[in-house]
């Protein structure tokens, strides 16, 4: 039976998760006829895994950045449908069939969805970079009021997403948005799934949350150009009233945390104008 879904993960040293993955791929309360999982390594390496049943493809993308290695997954996915996720998500054991039902409702006439992402729930943190990362999140609902969706859990149909060429491979973060944008031109909106949701783990360091701030700017980087690359420069100048507003009306979180994470944030900053200041001067974007 061909499968209707096509889960792609792209994984880069992050191998550790996809066990988790698979076994919440496994409690889908959907038919596993239905899926499959195509796993996309970046990073050079292939480990084997049992599937419990879950079909799974591997592949390998030598282009480095997940986002070339998301669109080899969907040449090799036989979905009609592709799912996109992140390795260290964690999926609801409704996410597909909550997928599925949505596609249905809307009779096909819908071709992208963006599914909601849920900071994965701690009983308590073990520093502030935990609570800065849990409350920052992945806003997909925020997202896609604007008109796009995050990677980590996006439906786009199979069709539709190749005969637009797939994500932008110039850059190692942001593609997704620049996708959403290049569909929403030629007149496709976004749908917001809040039933067909993922669990995102949290960040635990400086390092990592540091990290994913330079590698977010440098994808704004590498997609901006002329006057948009003018307003991103001046934005990364300006103090982060958006992000710090965006915690303060989390008013159901407890005050002290918000207090950390505004100071996480505000820290940060200080990290995003060296790296626009690096980027400017001719240095390459990372990619970790």
């Amino acid at each position: 039976m061909r499968a209707k879904f096509s889960v792609i993960v792209p994984v880069y040293q992050q191998w550790h998760f996809i066990e988790e993955l698979i076994c919440c791929l496994e409690s889908q309360v959907i038919s596993k006829d239905l899926f499959e999982l195509v796993l996309i390594s970046n990073d050079g390496n292939s480990p084997s895994f049992l599937g419990g049943g879950v079909k799974i493809k591997r592949g390998k993308c030598k282009k480095p950045g997940s986002y070339a290695a998301r669109n080899k997954g969907a040449e090799l996915a036989e979905g009609d449908w592709l799912i996109f996720t992140d390795a260290d998500c964690l999926p609801d054991s409704k996410w597909i069939a909550g997928i599925d039902r949505a596609i249905g409702c809307w009779g096909g006439s819908m071709k992208l969805f963006g599914g909601d992402v849920r900071s994965q729930k701690q009983y308590g943190f073990s520093n502030i970079y935990e609570v800065y990362d849990f409350m920052k999140g992945i806003p997909q609902e925020v997202y896609v009021s604007a008109g796009v969706a995050a990677t980590a859990n996006m439906v786009v149909d199979r069709f539709l997403f190749l005969k637009f060429g797939g994500f932008s491979e110039n850059s190692f973060s942001s593609g997704d948005f620049e996708f959403c944008k290049r569909l929403r031109a030629r007149g496709h909106q976004v749908l917001f799934l809040k039933s067909a949701f993922v669990h995102h783990r949290v960040r635990c360091s400086w390092q990592s949350v540091a990290t994913k701030t330079r590698r977010i700017k440098g994808g704004q980087f590498s997609l901006s150009q002329g006057a948009g690359r003018f307003k991103l420069i001046l934005y990364t100048l300006l103090p982060p009233v958006r992000s710090v507003v965006f915690f303060w009306r989390k008013r159901e979180i407890y005050l002290g945390y918000r207090l950390l994470a505004t100071f996480v944030q505000i820290r940060l900053w200080g990290v995003e104008i060296r790296e626009m200041a690096r980027l400017m001067l001719g240095a390459k974007p990372e990619r970790h």
